[in-house]
């Protein structure tokens, strides 16, 4: 089950680097902060797979680039002898808008509908406990994916993304999938 959410996002990935062309954002007049609130399942592979809450800041730049601040926040079991985990990640992400809705004879062409990849570092606090203890493996971490946002209007639109996330000292890589909600409030707007 994991494998094939792996090779889900990346073929997601895949599908948004090279069946997009990259242009100039659509958007790119507007910039402002953005708040985020997703939910979404991480993949395991000795662990329970789990649904996560997680949140983030972030800043739009004008033209296609922006970056966000992410908390997310899990607990998951497994193993033999049963044990349980908690996962706490921190990571700062570089997203990077695709164009879609200047080309021709595009099927994704809608100025609603703003295809991104992003990349980001970050850090993994991972608590292990069972009926013989626990212990805690805190580790830098880096994560890369892509998504798709649709614009609702009045600065709000709908998220969905998956991410490949690898711990420095962990073997596995992780696969995340989120669906969420973005406010971005604009400096204007506040004037």
């Amino acid at each position: 089950m994991v494998r094939e959410g792996r090779k889900l996002a990346v073929g997601v990935m895949v599908a948004l680097v090279f069946g997009v062309s990259a242009g100039a954002n659509a958007d790119a007049g507007r910039e402002g902060l953005t708040l985020s609130a997703h939910v979404g399942q991480s993949q395991f592979d000795d662990l329970d797979n789990e649904a996560h809450v997680q949140l983030g800041v972030g800043w739009k730049f004008k033209g296609p680039w922006s970056v966000e601040a992410v908390y997310a926040s899990l607990d998951s079991s497994g193993g033999t002898p049963e044990i349980d985990v908690e996962v706490v990640r921190w990571h700062v992400d570089a997203q990077y808008r695709i164009e879609t809705s200047a080309q021709k004879n595009n099927p994704f062409a809608n100025p609603k509908l703003q295809p991104y990849l992003l990349g980001g570092i970050g850090y993994a606090s991972t608590n292990f406990t069972n009926s013989e203890g626990g212990f805690d493996n805190d580790d830098r971490m880096l994560n890369i994916g892509g998504g798709v946002k649709y614009d609702l209007g009045s600065g709000w639109s709908v998220r969905g993304e998956a991410r490949i996330f690898k711990v420095q000292d962990i073997d596995e890589l992780r696969s995340v999938f989120n669906i969420g909600l973005e406010y971005m409030i604009h400096p204007a707007a506040a004037k």
